[in-house]
């Protein structure tokens, strides 16, 4: 009787952390983390990016505002992007992946062109090409956390 009762204990502390991680899974999907991992790596390797190409991407950090001196994160989320100048301001439009629930897994979305917040652009870019890191904070639209400007338009 007694070993009955540890194996269902045992069964139910098991079954409770199994629950747990698919919550902490869900709730990081729902919070704007990051893709990171397994996405960014593809996304690196993609691009063709060099080990110093992608430790560029994962020493950016926001350089003003709220944020400011938090990391942009890494080459997992930062992409390059089209750039347009107007009145004076940076405008952008990307591809990011975003969460589809009909098919339980990421698709490519691409966002329409949105203004830059001053505050988050990165005046030295090594590469050329304006490269944006997004995010989607709690399941909203997507939002721009820094953006190393190009050469404009």
């Amino acid at each position: 009787m007694v070993r009955d009762d540890l194996l269902d204990f045992a069964l139910a502390m098991f079954c409770c952390a199994v629950l747990a991680l698919i919550a902490w899974g869900g709730m990081m999907m729902i919070s704007g983390k990051s893709l990171g991992g397994a996405l960014g790596e593809r996304w690196a390797a993609e691009q063709g990016l060099s080990d110093q190409e992608k430790q560029w991407f994962r020493r950016q950090v926001v350089p003003d505002g709220a944020a400011k001196g938090g990391t942009c994160c890494s080459e997992a989320d930062g992409t390059y992007a089209e750039e347009d100048i107007r009145g004076g301001h940076y405008w952008t439009r990307f591809t990011y992946k975003k969460w589809n629930y009909g098919i339980s897994g990421y698709v490519d979305a691409r966002s329409d062109w949105m203004p830059v917040p001053d505050e988050v652009i990165i005046n030295e870019n090594h590469h050329g090409a304006p490269v944006v890191w997004w995010w989607i904070p709690n399941g909203q639209d997507v939002k721009i956390r820094c953006y190393a400007r190009g050469a404009g338009i």
